[in-house]
């Protein structure tokens, strides 16, 4: 869009203006376009006619001259975008706004004619061509741009990283690690491959714009000499400025940034794998440490049954003991309430005039008890062996 106030009014060449006839051409800021994701941006060119005595004005007072066109231009509260270069164009001072405000860039031209020729060579007779010149600058500047927003989704990306391989390192210093530990090293294991991920996309993102820069500082060199091929004898440098020094940064300082967060990409890696080989390791190690503990566990329930089966055997012998005691007792008890008749029997002691050929038949009673008893014990214990 292309405002202007006419050259000639009614025939006649028209009258010369004060600077503040800018502000009319942008009432309420209207020209500063909103910045949005799909705006690529936009290029302010501020043209105007040196009068006669301006003419032999220095680069330096023209700058001043310049500075007062755009703040002629720019609303009362408006800050005046800083300054980036001037030059010479087609034989006119031309000065440049904005670059070095990237996040709120604006690009503006302010381009004070001391002649007829530079309005005529490029805004009539090559118009299209400056234009498209200044939609691939902008195309570029706004690819790198988004890169620095990139640069920083990639920087915290890269301080999670960090992050993650001094957590690695901390457990590196633990000797051995619990299984709540362990769970949390399987969930980072699923987490981490997401980060990768992300990471990996905002790099590739980033070598993106890389190449959108590329393509298109090469198609503003190629519209640039075409424009040259044009206007042979005109000295284009303000306008090859760009392509020679701007755009290389640019391309530099992506290839910079890839180069430096390359390797988060393989801390990841290592990462993971160091994350598996741990978990695999101490699991390893437990289920052998939860093997011993169970062996232990087992030797002792061993022991606690053979020292309750001897606990029982002595209770049992003491049992048995006491019941054969007690049936001895009852036995012998039996016997001589059984012999006790006997003793009535009359018997003479040896030397006696009637002396008895025999012993006492209690004698006798007795011991034929004691030797049958006996012989039914030995009996008994001879079976009893046999049949255990």
């Amino acid at each position: 869009m292309n405002l202007r106030r006419p050259q000639q009014e009614k025939g006649q060449k028209s009258e010369d203006v004060e600077i503040n006839f800018l502000q009319l051409l942008n009432p309420d800021n209207c020209l500063f376009l909103t910045d949005t994701d799909e705006f690529l941006g936009e290029t302010l060119l501020i043209t105007a006619f040196l009068t006669d005595e301006d003419k032999n004005k220095s680069a330096a007072e023209l700058r001043l001259l310049a500075d007062a066109c755009l703040t002629a231009f720019l609303p009362v509260d408006g800050s005046l975008p800083p300054f980036n270069r001037s030059g010479s164009l087609i034989g006119s001072q031309i000065f440049e706004y904005g670059l070095n405000d990237l996040p709120n860039y604006h690009h503006i031209l302010v381009w004070l004619f001391a002649n007829s020729d530079a309005e005529k060579k490029i805004l009539d007779e090559y118009y299209n061509q400056l234009i498209d010149l200044f939609f691939f600058r902008n195309k570029v500047i706004s690819a790198f741009k988004d890169s620095r927003k990139i640069y920083q989704k990639i920087k915290d990306c890269y301080t999670k990283i960090e992050e993650e391989i001094q957590i690695l390192q901390n457990l590196g210093h633990n000797p051995r690690l619990s299984n709540d530990d362990l769970d949390k090293l399987q969930i980072k294991i699923k987490s981490l491959p997401q980060l990768a991920l992300e990471y990996e996309n905002l790099l590739r993102y980033l070598a993106e714009f890389k190449n959108t820069i590329y393509i298109n500082g090469h198609t503003y060199k190629s519209r640039l000499e075409e424009i040259q091929s044009l206007l042979p004898d005109e000295n284009l440098e303000f306008l090859e400025y760009f392509y020679q020094k701007n755009y290389p940064y640019f391309q530099e300082q992506i290839k910079v940034d890839l180069g430096y967060f390359q390797n988060g990409s393989s801390l990841l890696d290592k990462a993971i794998a160091s994350i598996r080989g741990i978990v695999e390791i101490e699991r390893s190690r437990l289920a052998r440490d939860q093997a011993e503990l169970a062996e232990k566990e087992h030797r002792a329930r061993e022991q606690a049954a053979a020292l309750v089966r001897t606990a029982k055997e002595q209770a049992d012998q003491q049992l048995q003991n006491s019941i054969t005691s007690i049936g001895t007792g009852i036995a012998a008890g039996s016997f001589i309430a059984s012999s006790s008749g006997l003793i009535t029997i009359p018997w003479r002691m040896p030397g006696d005039k009637d002396a008895s050929n025999y012993p006492h038949p209690l004698i006798i009673s007795l011991v034929l008890s004691t030797v049958i008893g006996f012989a039914v014990w030995w009996g008994c214990k001879t079976w009893l062996a046999k049949n255990k």
